[in-house]
């Protein structure tokens, strides 16, 4: 499983947050989250990604409008 981790500055709307890593490692997802605080980033978001043929085909179909 592959964590994205989304985060934004103070007072920023949702739609501007930003990446801040990109992970398969929980460690690293953790020290990521520590980092983020301790530069000014809040509201922070940890979406997850599977990789699977199943959700590849259904990003396929959102994309192609079905």
């Amino acid at each position: 499983m592959e964590y994205i981790l989304y985060a934004n500055k103070p007072n920023q709307p949702d739609y501007l947050e930003e990446i801040i890593t990109e992970t398969k490692s929980l460690s690293h997802l953790e020290k990521a989250k520590k980092w983020a605080t301790q530069n000014g980033f809040v509201s922070l978001r940890v979406g997850t990604f599977e990789n699977t043929e199943e959700e590849f085909n259904d990003l396929v179909k959102f994309f192609r409008g079905q």
